[in-house]
């Protein structure tokens, strides 16, 4: 094996711990009438919500937490969709059927989640820095939650969700990548 071949498998073997990291993305965020864009609900308007979401990018798990009142009608369906603020945008996760629905029809709380895809894991996280290390935490997502009901078919209250935290986890292979990556440079500093 040629020093440039053992050089080039060295720099791939240490590549590949840093590859290997996963990381946790918390989001939050406040659902009121404003965002939902909804010029028309009598004031004073006493609805809104919080959601809290937490994505791990290496098992595609999305788990979440959503509470909201204050509604003047019974809820229909909710719904993450897509879009930056401001603008409306198509459904990517369903709440409904992937959650835990407690509460009346005009409050209440979901907890719940889903398996994405890399799809809408991209989605949810290209808004933001691609480098971790120099993330803004406070970033603006262009995934928002949407509560629908009777009165406001289009959406009553919505609330982008806002990136509150990023924790880079090395996951346990990585540890097992170094061994070849190490006994390789071990080998190569005794041949010269």
């Amino acid at each position: 094996m040629t020093n440039f071949t053992r050089a080039l498998v060295l720099s791939i073997a240490l590549s590949l711990p840093v590859a290997a990291n996963a990381a946790m993305w918390e989001f939050a965020g406040f659902m009121d009438d404003d965002q939902a864009m909804t010029s028309t609900v009598p004031d004073p308007y006493f609805g809104g919500g919080f959601v809290s979401a937490l994505l791990d990018t290496d098992t595609g798990v999305l788990e979440w937490f959503i509470s909201f009142g204050g509604l003047t009608s019974d809820e229909t369906v909710s719904h993450f969709h897509l879009a930056p603020p401001g603008a409306g945008g198509g459904v990517v996760q369903t709440l409904v059927s992937e959650s835990v629905r407690a509460g009346s029809p005009t409050a209440g709380s979901y907890v719940g989640s889903a398996i994405l895809d890399a799809g809408k894991i991209a989605s949810l996280t290209t808004n933001s820095l691609t480098d971790m290390e120099e993330h803004i935490v406070g970033d603006v997502t262009d995934w928002y939650v949407n509560i629908h009901t009777e009165n406001w078919t289009g959406g009553e209250i919505r609330g982008q969700l806002i990136v509150s935290g990023i924790t880079v986890v090395p996951l346990p292979a990585a540890v097992w990548l170094f061994l070849p990556a190490i006994a390789m440079l071990a080998r190569v500093g005794r041949r010269q």
